[in-house]
């Protein structure tokens, strides 16, 4: 109950999914939570890579650093998001692997929050809201189909 999965078919090939995911500023588009991004570099993360981002949860703005621990496009992006403020501590590994599926591209996002050091029955409530709680608003990977499918229909 450490790791939270999220699926979702995108009628585009992992290709073009990639550029979506594995782009910093692409992601921000589809990702509400993040806000800022501080990077050197543009386009697609590389394995390695390091920059610092901005992200609000819950009202609350963080910054964290963020590892691109690899990248393998267009199949398989892991980041460890290293918390920099001082009332959060830990960090947070987010994998997405993306595989064709038929004409378009299965995706699947991971998140672990075991590097977090929250309490296994608090997570366990984490993966039970996310789970079976009612959704506020768009999720983020239909935000991110959308824009995808929206380029891809054009």
């Amino acid at each position: 109950m450490s790791t939270m999965r999220s699926r979702i078919t995108i009628d585009a090939p992992p290709e073009r999914v990639w550029m979506f995911v594995a782009d910093p500023v692409m992601e921000s588009a589809w990702n509400p939570k993040i806000v800022a991004i501080d990077r050197d570099a543009e386009g697609p993360v590389r394995t390695g890579e390091r920059f610092e981002m901005e992200f609000v949860m819950s009202g609350t703005g963080s910054r964290c650093e963020a590892e691109a621990l690899e990248a393998s496009p267009p199949g398989l992006l892991v980041y460890r998001y290293r918390m920099l403020d001082e009332r959060l501590e830990g960090s947070v590994d987010i994998r997405y692997t993306l595989e064709p599926k038929g004409d378009g591209t299965r995706l699947v996002q991971s998140i672990d929050m075991r590097g977090m050091g929250i309490s296994w029955p608090v997570r366990a409530l984490i993966w039970f809201v996310t789970r079976f709680g009612t959704p506020v608003g768009k999720p983020y990977l239909e935000e991110l189909k959308g824009q995808v499918e929206a380029i891809e229909n054009a």
